[in-house]
Order: structure tokens, then C-alpha cells, then sequence
């Protein structure tokens, strides 16, 4: 018996030995897994002050897209108001040159040189080529602004997309 007794006394130690260990490496990974939780809840939070960051920073540019996108209209409307009152001005000047033309073919040359005098100090075109010329520049700028103008609105629709994402 007192043999028995031993062997249970041996088998509780080793038992308990065991049961320190396994209780010893349960901390362990506990405790390891504790650190790898706050590491991840770090790494987390990061990424996503960068991404609230990135944001900001996009939505800014939308922004500022849409107020550069606002004024680029604003000054296509204008221009194109340039461009018709040009037009009107061209077309009513080729319209009165003509009608000179028909007057001054009747008139003597003195009477077409003091015509002439009296269309320049009005400030009558003298020509049509200059208003031509300066239509075309005017209906060239407009192309341009037009073409800034898309560029501008797709810029604008693509950070929009972006940011979405």
C-alpha cells in the first residue's frame, strides 16, 4: 500500500506539473494573442486615418474641380456672347459696306473719300478681313474653352469615381 500511495503522490506531482505547464503556455498564447490583437487594432486604425485623410484630400480636389468646372461655363457663356455680338457686328458691317459700295459706285471720288473719312471717325470697320480674322480667334478661343471645359467636367467625374471607391 504504502507503494501505492507513492505512485498516486508521484502521478498527482507530475499531474500538476503538467497542469502548471499547460496553464503557464494558455498565458503565453493568451497573452501573445493579446498583442497581436492590439498590433492588428493598430495597423487598423492607421489604414484608416490614412483613408479618411485620402478622402479629405479628395474630396477637396472635387471641389475644386466643381468651382474651376463653374467658372470655365461662366466665361464659355461669355465668349459666346462675344462670339454672336461679333457676328452681328461683322454681318451688319459687310451688310453697310455693301450699300456703300452701291453708293460710292454713283458717287464721285471726292464724295467716296469724305464717306470714308466720316466711316472711320464713327468707327465703322474698314474692312471685313480684320473681323473676319478677329472671329476667327474669337471662335478659336471658344473651341478651347470648350475643350478645357470637358477636360475639367471629366476630371471632375473621375475624382468623383474615385472617391466612391
Amino acid at each position: 500500500m504504502a507503494a501505492l500511495r507513492i505512485n498516486r503522490l508521484q502521478q498527482q506531482q507530475q499531474q500538476q506539473r503538467h497542469s502548471r505547464r499547460s496553464c503557464l503556455k494558455q498565458d503565453r498564447l493568451k497573452e501573445k494573442n493579446r498583442l497581436a490583437q492590439r498590433r492588428f487594432r493598430a495597423r487598423q486604425k492607421t489604414m484608416l486615418e490614412q483613408m479618411q485623410v485620402r478622402m479629405d484630400d479628395l474630396a477637396k480636389q472635387v471641389e475644386q474641380g466643381t468651382v474651376d468646372l463653374s467658372s470655365l461655363r461662366k466665361e464659355n457663356v461669355l465668349l459666346r456672347n462675344i462670339v454672336q455680338d461679333q457676328q452681328k457686328a461683322l454681318l451688319a458691317a459687310v451688310a453697310q459696306q455693301q450699300e456703300q459700295g452701291e453708293a460710292l459706285d454713283t458717287q464721285d471720288p471726292d464724295q467716296q473719300q469724305q464717306q470714308q473719312q466720316q466711316n472711320d471717325a464713327a468707327g465703322m470697320p474698314v474692312g471685313t478681313a480684320k473681323q473676319l480674322q478677329q472671329l476667327q480667334e474669337l471662335y478659336q478661343a471658344q473651341i478651347r474653352l470648350d475643350e478645357e471645359q470637358q477636360a475639367a467636367a471629366a476630371a471632375v467625374a473621375a475624382a468623383g469615381d474615385v472617391q466612391r471607391m
